[in-house]
């Protein structure tokens, strides 16, 4: 019966301790919703805009990881952007390139220039018909500025 106690006693906080060390890989307040593309990119922006990049970076690889296969099918049946970014089928892809232009910037800023070169180039490599609209109506294309952002973190990195 000692030895029981003693090994519960022993196992009891070492599981917390596991539970709450492994809970905290990710912040408490990260809620991906129902896992939709708009989702992420609303809970992506916001946790940009509100200063807390990490959290931002959480819902950008959410994203990218979740629907990149859908984007490259989207990005494979276009010879250039398409019309109407708005439909449905073209989510994925104006969602990835959200993500990956996101999470470059993010990574730049950071001082990850190699992190930042490896999101930007596979937008501007895999994504390049993405876009999406502005909160002030504008149409951004992000593959398009992400060559430009390229060229700067080369030329700061020689």
């Amino acid at each position: 019966m000692k030895f029981k106690s003693s090994l519960l006693a022993l196992v009891l906080p070492v599981s917390c301790a596991l539970i709450v060390g492994c809970a905290a890989t990710r912040p408490s307040d990260v809620n991906y919703g129902d896992g939709s593309v708009g989702n992420l990119m609303y809970e992506m922006n916001h946790a940009n805009e509100a200063g807390q990049p990490e959290k931002a970076l959480i819902y950008a690889d959410k994203l990218i990881k979740d629907y990149t296969p859908e984007a490259k099918v989207a990005q494979a049946s276009l010879g250039g952007y398409p019309p109407d970014m708005h439909k449905y089928e073209y989510r994925a892809l104006m969602g990835v390139g959200l993500a990956l232009w996101v999470k470059g910037n993010i990574l730049a800023n950071k001082g990850d220039k190699a992190g930042a070169l490896e999101a930007l180039n596979t937008l501007v490599n895999d994504f390049k018909y993405a876009q999406y609209q502005s909160y002030e109506g504008e149409v951004r294309r992000p593959a398009e500025d992400a060559r430009q952002k390229i060229e700067e973190l080369k030329a700061g990195m020689s």
